[in-house]
């Protein structure tokens, strides 16, 4: 898949959302890894090809805070390649196992359809791809994390040597209708709508209104 920062209908969503949020009362701030680290880290992050290089790369976008509510948000766009959502799987199945929200706000240009979801909420996936540019152990190691999180989807390796060779899910429009949230809502309600608490949050006692985990 191809991600770049810079095209125009990705700056566009990400415009709406910070004007918006920012007529809230949000503070935003970036969190890319290109807009708060020096030149040469940068650099040298874009020649890493390791798990945590790509946590790195493409962990939240943008950070809102608001009084005592801190939210990551993710802008994305389709780029013409599918009909569907294609995601970085790595960020996403990190937020999952450390049960962290981020809020995922998708726009397809070509006709305007829009969804937004939580990390903690997450719609079905279709597949994962997996690109063969990784060597034997990375594969690995990327497979054991994928199944742990999405046991009963696909894994597909991926030949393709184009774009930017991340792991990867493919997310259906009628997934991401049926747990779609109003991102505008989000950021517009008082009093602050909270993120919905991971599944696994669900099965721990509570004493005295608080989780024992």
């Amino acid at each position: 898949m191809r991600i770049d920062p810079n095209d125009p209908h990705h700056l566009a969503l990400e415009r709406d959302i910070i004007t918006f949020a920012e007529s809230h009362d949000w503070v935003i701030g970036s969190a890319t890894y290109h807009s708060v680290m020096p030149q040469p880290v940068q650099l040298a992050l874009q020649r890493c090809w390791d798990p945590a290089a790509l946590y790195v790369r493409a962990r939240a976008d943008r950070v809102a805070v608001k009084e005592n509510d801190c939210r990551l948000f993710e802008a994305k766009t389709n780029s013409g390649q599918w009909n569907r959502a294609a995601i970085e799987a790595n960020p996403i199945c990190h937020y999952i196992r450390l049960g962290i929200p981020c809020l995922y706000i998708y726009r397809d240009y070509k006709d305007g359809f829009e969804a937004a979801f939580w990390t903690t909420a997450m719609p079905c996936i279709d597949v994962v791809f997996l690109p063969d540019r990784w060597d034997a152990a990375l594969r690995r190691y990327f497979r054991g994390q994928f199944r742990d999180v999405w046991p009963d989807v696909e894994i597909q390796s991926l030949s393709s040597v184009n774009g930017s060779c991340d792991p990867y899910v493919v997310i259906s429009r009628e997934s991401l209708t049926a747990v779609a949230v109003d991102w505008r809502a989000i950021f517009a309600t008082v009093p602050v709508i909270q993120p919905p608490a991971p599944s696994w949050l669900s099965d721990c006692p509570i004493l005295d209104g608080t989780y024992v985990v």
